[in-house]
């Protein structure tokens, strides 16, 4: 089973030209290369692998953390999906 974090890794190998060797929480989005626009293809892409859909009015996440709590609220609980 895919994990959050590597959902984020796997975007970022496909769609960044110099990925981060290190990923963690505290990881700034801007500062591991995904602008605004990166950022709404990788909501899809987490979308698109757990068959959810997120508000349009959440808060934009500043952090990888911030983004992965977003992401645990609205996923399906293992069992579920």
């Amino acid at each position: 089973m895919v994990n959050n974090l590597d959902i984020i890794k796997k975007y970022l190998e496909k769609h960044v030209d110099n990925p981060p060797e290190i990923l963690t929480p505290e990881s700034k989005i801007k500062e591991i290369g995904i602008d605004s626009l990166g950022l709404l293809e990788l909501i899809f892409e987490i979308e698109d692998n757990y068959g959810i859909h997120l508000p349009e009015n959440l808060p934009m996440p500043e952090t990888v953390g911030q983004l992965l709590e977003i992401v645990e609220q609205y996923k399906p609980a293992i069992g579920n999906e």
